[in-house]
């Protein structure tokens, strides 16, 4: 039996499989040779962030996943801070994905939260977000590194941006 060593999900926006599927399986394939399982699952919309947090500690639940995956514009919970650093701030935060036992409030009772007890992550997340043709992209540039292809030319772009010095630094342009 070859055991995986990491198991991981990847949860794909329900409207994208049909398109984006093959590139993801192709992905799993591969990261199936480096001892890491991967498990597809479609994500059909609409469904919000709880929703996706629900389907995320079952698989950590049943696989002990360590990571996940998300592709494709899927939900996020929000949070918001009322004296930040430019005052009031609020963004898409994944923590609420990641911490199974951390107990999230909503002081104010706008849907975005704006407290919760100690964090303790249980997994890392990570999201791929774009059209189809960027996901495919992006796979497709997945699969050539993971095959060996360089993905950065061999060459350098060199800027002096020195006008604060005092001293002639033309023999550094060779």
């Amino acid at each position: 039996c070859n055991r995986a060593d990491r198991e991981l999900l990847v949860v794909v926006e329900g409207s994208l499989v049909d398109s984006v599927g093959p590139r993801v399986q192709q992905y799993a394939d591969d990261m199936q040779l480096a001892n890491v399982k991967v498990h597809v699952e479609p994500f059909a919309l609409p469904a919000n962030a709880e929703d996706l947090r629900d389907l995320v500690f079952e698989y950590i639940d049943v696989f002990e996943i360590e990571g996940a995956l998300l592709v494709g514009f899927l939900p996020s919970a929000w949070y918001e801070i009322h004296d930040g650093f430019d005052g009031y701030e609020h963004f898409p935060f994944d923590v609420y994905l990641q911490d199974r036992d951390a107990v999230w409030f909503d002081w104010d009772d706008n849907g975005q939260f704006d407290d919760h007890t100690e964090l303790e992550v249980d997994i890392y997340t990570s999201r791929l977000v774009g059209m189809p043709e960027q996901i495919i992209a992006y796979f497709d540039r997945v699969d050539r590194y993971r095959h060996g292809e360089t993905l950065v030319d061999d060459s350098a772009f060199i800027f002096i941006d020195d006008d604060w010095a005092r001293t002639d630094t033309s023999d550094l342009l060779g």
